[in-house]
């Protein structure tokens, strides 16, 4: 499974905290973020091939990860 990580996320999480908006933000940011991994972990514990990454990110592993599940007969 290909899931698209949201470059806005990551710009937020990098993003200072200056002020109580800010750290509000962040806050449901992080919230967000966890949600997403633990998704993540879910999927690979079910033994469920799973990609996680920024868009400009999914070619280059989608087409290892493919070579990778083709050379060990998984596919």
């Amino acid at each position: 499974m290909a899931s698209l990580q949201e470059q806005a996320v990551v710009d937020q999480l990098a993003r200072p905290v200056l002020n109580l908006e800010d750290a509000l933000t962040t806050a449901a940011t992080h919230a967000y973020q966890c949600k997403r991994e633990l998704l993540v972990r879910k999927l690979r514990s079910a033994g469920i091939t799973t990609l996680d990454v920024l868009p400009q990110n999914l070619a280059l592993l989608l087409t290892n990860t493919y070579l990778d599940l083709k050379s060990s007969g998984q596919i």
